[in-house]
């Protein structure tokens, strides 16, 4: 992963990360001393938070043994040690950490939040439909653990857009800044990156320009080369991002 200066561990079957993940943690321009990374999966946002510099610490919440399994031994094999990444099985709805103490938080939630065919694999299953948690569920989260003037960021379908951004709202979180992401140019958003505050009275939101993933079919944008770590090659053929 990214040239090989990351490895992770990850299930044979079952959950696995994808492009979102990497396109989260690259979204991320802000240093940060402690971050939170929920919903963590094999651990690849908080562990590439650390290798590019954006959190000195990381904390990351899993709500499955087995995936918190795969964080603690992708940071082993990545050489991070508990005093830079500590791992925690917890559910969102009720973590055991000190509130408002993480100035940066990243999450890559559960998409579709008990709506269509589910996966019989658990951990696919709960990677897409979550357990039983709502969207209103991580925004609370990140409401308690956020500390005044720390920043979260969160990617989704955008399809669900109007809905998440009520909920933020509830929550006492604001979106300031948000980003589209389309596989291709002509086409429609699937995914947008969502920049939150803790609520501070303004009412201003900056939308960025999009973040498109292919140039053409087979072939990522040069953007996406950068987040992969792949910029400086001639072959712009798309792989796994693994």
């Amino acid at each position: 992963m990214i040239e090989g200066r990351l490895l992770f561990m990850q299930p044979e079957k079952g959950y696995r990360f994808n492009l979102d993940s990497v396109i989260l943690a690259r979204s991320v321009t802000e240093g940060s001393a402690n971050a939170l990374d929920l919903g963590a999966g094999c651990g690849i946002v908080g562990q590439m938070l650390l290798l590019f510099e954006k959190a000195q610490k990381v904390t990351a919440i899993d709500i499955l043994p087995e995936m918190v399994e795969c964080c603690q031994k992708s940071a082993e094999l990545n050489h991070f040690g508990p005093e830079k990444y500590n791992v925690l099985t917890a559910d969102v709805r009720s973590l055991p950490l000190k509130e408002r103490s993480f100035d940066l938080i990243v999450s890559n939630p559960p998409f579709f939040f008990q709506k269509g065919p589910t996966s019989p694999n658990e951990q696919r299953r709960l990677a897409r439909h979550g357990a039983g948690e709502t969207p209103a569920d991580w925004f609370k989260a990140i409401s308690r653990m956020l500390a005044t003037r720390g920043r979260a960021y969160m990617i989704f379908p955008a399809e669900a857009l109007i809905k998440l951004c009520k909920a933020a709202r509830e929550a006492g979180l604001k979106v300031r800044k948000m980003r589209f992401v389309h596989s291709f140019a002509h086409e429609e958003a699937g995914r947008v990156i969502l920049q939150l505050l803790r609520g501070d009275g303004r009412d201003t939101l900056t939308v960025e320009p999009p973040l498109l993933i292919f140039e053409k079919p087979g072939q990522y944008t040069r953007e996406v080369l950068k987040m992969l770590g792949r910029e400086h090659f001639s072959d712009l053929s798309a792989g796994s991002p693994g």
